[in-house]
């Protein structure tokens, strides 16, 4: 048996049990190591749950508790854990019930896998940023580059002469009327 609890206590992540009420059974150094508590704050005296936030808390009871009724088990489930000195520490656990009603946790901290997911977030932060800077940009380049319209004296000047030189409206006959009375002249 002592060299099973030896190999219990150095398995690469944490690991716990909960009886059927919930109680801590059994703990590895590995989880005690990771949290800061002494076996004897955890077992027989503290449950899972209450190692748990606030939000933890409501997701078990929501959540992890009923997959692991339907289903026996529940993988890669994201939670922070309380350390000792209210600490908290982002975890990724994965847990058994079996048959027995004993439920078994594995614990693996997620410390850098959590700063590596604010990191991306912050990258994608920037590029949105910097993508709707450039839009702005572009959108001021195309303003100031884009000939404003013509005043409207310049296009009612516009429509004058056109309309004088394909002889089309009443201001362009009365005109060309007028010229012909200067030519010719008195009778």
């Amino acid at each position: 048996m002592s060299g099973e609890r030896a190999g219990f206590d150095e398995l690469p992540c944490g690991y716990l049990a909960t009886g059927a009420d919930g109680l801590i059974v059994a703990v590895n150094r590995t989880f005690l190591t990771m949290t800061g508590y002494a076996e004897a704050d955890l077992v027989g005296s503290r449950r899972f749950v209450d190692l748990l936030g606030g939000g933890g808390r409501i997701y078990h009871e929501t959540h992890l508790a009923p997959m692991l009724q339907l289903h026996g088990f529940a993988k890669e489930i994201a939670l922070d854990l309380v350390a000792v000195g209210g600490d908290r520490m982002p975890v990724l656990i994965s847990a058994s019930a079996g048959t027995d009603g004993v439920v078994h946790i594995a614990v693996l901290d997620a410390t850098q896998r959590r700063g590596y997911e604010q990191e991306l977030l912050r990258a994608k932060r920037q590029a949105e940023e910097s993508e709707a800077r450039a839009h702005a940009l572009a959108e001021t380049l195309q303003q100031m580059l884009t000939p404003p319209p013509p005043a409207m004296e310049g296009i009612a000047w516009r429509s004058r002469f056109t309309r004088r030189a394909t002889g089309g409206s009443s201001a362009a006959t009365s005109t060309t009327s007028s010229r012909s009375r200067r030519t010719t002249g008195p009778s």
